[in-house]
């Protein structure tokens, strides 16, 4: 039998305008797969999304959508039926380019009809006003959610991805990749950020813990000899 778990609709698409999506589904015992990109070109009255199925208290459904904003390259969009306290959420992301391969959360209290958006975004945002000192930037994402409130998440974990031939090429050290957050006040944090593994043979993993969702930026501390250079 087949089951549906989630439909997402698309709005605000223009006449001609391109829709990438896929299919993400996970099963019961936690195994996950995902169909090739597919895109069309859109019609005036026709509109495109894609859906996947959820479970094991992860993502229920997403779709990818072209750029809203000069800044934003691509969005995807992850639908959470119900998030409950007591185990984490994890949102699996689609799109490699981003940056990020996966948000945990953990929730003080339920949180139902979730939705999480990730953006990846073409260098830093106009809103912006402050500047990364001492740092040299990979890449720029944005995390905006629906239905969940910052004040309401007990945990909330990044695992980021950064190629290593980015890192080789510049020759920088991989322990030096750390994590910012942005805050509108305040301007740019540096999070906690933990080397996790090397077993890709093209990306570094890194686990990152944050406050809250927001403009996030992957970067790499400079050194007295990268500086100097």
């Amino acid at each position: 039998t087949r089951q549906v778990s989630n439909i997402t609709f698309l709005s605000g698409i223009t006449n001609k305008q391109n829709v990438t999506w896929l299919f993400y589904v996970n099963d019961t015992a936690g195994n996950w797969n995902q169909t090739a990109l597919q895109s069309f070109a859109a019609s005036i009255g026709d509109s495109g999304g894609g859906s996947s199925g959820g479970g094991g208290g992860s993502s229920g459904g997403s779709s990818s959508t072209a750029p809203s904003t000069p800044n934003a390259l691509r969005s995807e969009t992850h639908s959470v039926a119900k998030i409950t306290p007591g185990a984490a959420s994890i949102v699996k992301i689609i799109d490699p380019e981003t940056g990020l391969k996966e948000i945990q959360i953990t929730v003080t209290k339920e949180a139902t009809a979730v939705k999480i958006t990730v953006t990846k975004l073409e260098g830093k945002p106009a809103i912006v006003t402050h500047e990364i000192t001492n740092s040299n930037v990979y890449k720029y994402f944005e995390i905006n959610r629906t239905n969940l409130d910052d004040s309401n998440l007990q945990q909330s974990k990044l695992v980021v991805r950064v190629e290593k031939s980015f890192l080789e090429n510049n020759k920088y050290d991989k322990n030096n990749v750390v994590v910012q957050r942005y805050n509108a006040i305040t301007g740019w944090s540096r999070l906690d950020t933990k080397l996790s593994s090397e077993a890709d043979i093209k990306y570094i993993d890194y686990d990152v813990t944050t406050p809250g969702f927001s403009i996030f930026a992957i970067t790499v501390q400079q050194t007295t000899a990268s500086q100097e250079e």
